[in-house]
Parts: C-alpha cells; structure tokens; sequence
C-alpha cells in the first residue's frame, strides 16, 4: 500500500510558502511605492488579496463536499441495504453431503462454464459472477483433470497445475456433445495441459456435476450473485450433494480507476485454495479421484 505520510508534511510546507509570500508581498507594499496614501493602498490591497484565497478556497470545498454528500449518503445506503441482503442469502449458502465415493475414475460434466471476457466483470448480471474467479472453457475441464499442489501440509487445499503429486485430479472427465453424443477428454500426458478430446462410444461417467446460477434481478441491482453446484448418481438419480456460493461486489460496480467490479468480490463460503478450482475442491471431497494406476 503507498504510504500516505507525506500529505502532513506537504500541507504544512505550502502553508509556510504561503506565509513567505504573503510577507514578501507586505514587505514590497511597503518599500516599493514612493508616497505613504499609494503604500497604504498597496498594502490594503495585499492584505485583501492574501487573506481573501483561503477563504475561497475553503469556501470551494465546501461546496463541493456540500454537493458531493448526497451522493455519498446514496452510496452508503446502498452499500448498507445490499450488505444485509448478501448476509441473509449467506444463511443458505454452504454444502450438503449426503453420501461420498471411493476411487472416481471419473465424471460426467452436465455444464461447463463458458470462456469468459474481461468485460464481464463489469456486468451485474454476468451469469456465473457467483463464483467471479472460477476458471472457464477449457481451463474449466482441466481443473478437475489436474493435480493439487500444496506448498504447506497445514494448508487445507492448495492450487491446481499439470505437474504429478500425491493428489490427482481425475483420469478423464465426459461432456455433452452434439445431438445428446459424449466425448471424453483427457490430459495427453503428465507435464501437459493439451487436451485429447474423443467421441464416446461407451456409456458415460456414472457420476455427473452440474451447477445453477442464480441471477435474480433485486440481488443483481445490488451486486449480489449466486451459484448451486450439484453431484449427482445417475444410476439412479440420487443427489449426492450441493454447495451453494454467494458472491458480493462491495463497490456496488464502481470501474473507478479502471477498477473491475466482480474481481473484487467477497464470498460466502469463503473460498478454500487457489480461487479458481472451487467446483473441484468440493467434488473431489465427495467423489474421491482414484491413485495410483
């Protein structure tokens, strides 16, 4: 953070510049005119001069704080109404585990998240902003394919790459293609992001994800987003368990000094590990990937 310090230190040295010049300016009222009536002149129309700016300039500022209030009064109470909304969708946020799963090859993706723009962080009703830093596309699909890295054992989750570890993401995960068709996709090898993507001929995964976002009109006037992650058996249609987030962008969409709403979100629940693989953090506590070859 830029440190603030200086600010004292400038105000109190342009008050003292000031004082100098004002001096100054009596002194040559003084000297500079050859008849007393022309100093006194002078001399009264310096003091005028000097002691009238910061009275206009205080005068200035006040107006402009003066017209400036209501509008932050606006913006506190929005921040206020859409703060309590946020805290009471929190109540329902959180997850469900009904039953979990041993050794998960792997899964069946319903949805994936589209690729996303940088503009969308400016869009109130951008569809996925429930969860505004959750990778997208392609980089979606390898979330759930890669490992987990952890830079220390107290850490309770930690951040997803392509390099092997001791825990592997899954060995492949299944998609909806055309005309109610799967391919499956997989990583070409360790130590590589490229993907291999085939028809499936075959049934697909057992277990499948798929998620809900909640894009309500009075929560999105407010910058508030939500989304459910569900995981389901589709053997026999059985919920295995859901998570729901909420997120809440606290400066109300302000793009101020280029800033980018929805990446500076807060969520409920607070995110675990790397931002980016919330939807495979919670997976892969319920359907458990398979070590080992």
């Amino acid at each position: 953070m830029i440190s603030m310090t200086w600010i004292p230190e400038f105000i109190r040295g342009a008050v003292w510049v000031y004082i100098a010049l004002w001096a100054g300016a009596t002194v040559a009222a003084l000297m500079l005119p050859k008849t007393t009536t022309r100093r006194v002149a002078l001399l009264l129309l310096t003091t005028a001069v000097f002691a009238a700016l910061p009275a206009y300039f205080a005068l200035s500022i006040k107006q402009e704080n003066d017209e400036q209030r209501p509008i932050v009064e606006q913006r506190k109470a929005q921040y206020e109404a859409a703060m309590a909304r946020f805290e009471e969708r929190c109540k329902t946020a959180g997850e469900k585990v009904y039953r979990t799963v041993e050794d998960v090859e792997g899964v069946l993706l319903m949805k994936v998240r589209p690729k996303k723009s940088p503009f969308v962080y400016a869009d109130p009703n951008w569809p996925d902003a429930g969860m505004p830093d959750e990778s997208s596309g392609d980089d979606y699909l390898r979330t759930f394919l890669n490992w987990e890295q952890r830079r220390d054992v107290k850490e309770s989750r930690g951040y997803l790459n392509y390099s092997p570890s001791e825990l592997p993401g899954y060995r492949f995960v299944d998609v909806i293609a055309e005309r109610g068709s799967f391919q499956r996709i997989r990583l070409e090898k360790a130590e590589s992001t490229n993907l291999i993507i085939e028809p499936l001929k075959s049934k697909p995964a057992r277990y499948a994800i798929s998620f809900e976002n909640f894009v309500v009109p009075e929560d999105r006037r407010l910058w508030i987003a939500g989304t459910k992650v569900t995981i389901i058996d589709t053997s026999n249609i059985e919920i295995l368990a859901e998570k729901t987030w909420y997120a809440f962008e606290p400066g109300q969409g302000n793009q101020e000094g280029a800033r980018s709403p929805w990446a500076f979100a807060i969520t409920c629940p607070v995110h675990v590990g790397r931002s980016n693989g919330q939807t495979r953090f919670f997976v892969d506590q319920i359907l458990k990937p398979k070590k080992g070859e």
